[in-house]
Parts: structure tokens; C-alpha cells; sequence
């Protein structure tokens, strides 16, 4: 995937569980406001599979206020 833009979703990007490689490159993905009432953080970039081969790099993420802060969002979230 590359050249994308993501805006509030709970999952950004998602490589499923029958994905054994990916590249995620060059995307962004915005979590202005909530979608989710859970006390879960969204997450840009998550992977399904265990061992898969993803490759994330130049991609930007921003949280609620415009940069990424800590406690915000999950960056990437791996199965491993």
C-alpha cells in the first residue's frame, strides 16, 4: 500500500491474517476525533499474521492534535 490517507478509523492499515508480506510506505493516517467508545487506542498500522514480513516506512501518523503524542494512538501493532 502506498499513498493513502486514513482518517479516524479504529485500525488504519491492516495487514490480515492472510497476508504473509506487505509494504506499507509513504501513507497517513489522521485520528482527529474518536470513532471508538472503548477505552482502546486506535491503531495505524497492525499486522495479523504471525512471522509475516511487513515492511512500514516513511509513513506519518497524527493524533488529536495534530502530531503523534504518547498514549494517543498504537504506531503499529504486530501479531508477534
Amino acid at each position: 500500500m502506498e499513498f493513502n490517507v486514513v482518517r479516524d478509523a479504529v485500525t488504519g492499515y491492516r495487514s490480515s491474517y492472510g497476508s504473509d508480506g506487505a509494504v506499507f510506505r509513504r501513507n497517513h493516517a489522521y485520528f482527529w476525533y474518536p470513532v471508538n467508545p472503548a477505552d482502546e487506542l486506535p491503531v495505524a498500522f497492525r499486522v495479523d499474521a504471525r512471522g509475516a514480513r511487513v515492511s512500514i516506512e516513511e509513513n506519518s501518523v497524527e493524533g488529536k492534535t495534530g502530531v503523534l503524542s504518547p498514549g494517543e494512538v498504537v504506531p503499529v501493532e504486530k501479531a508477534d
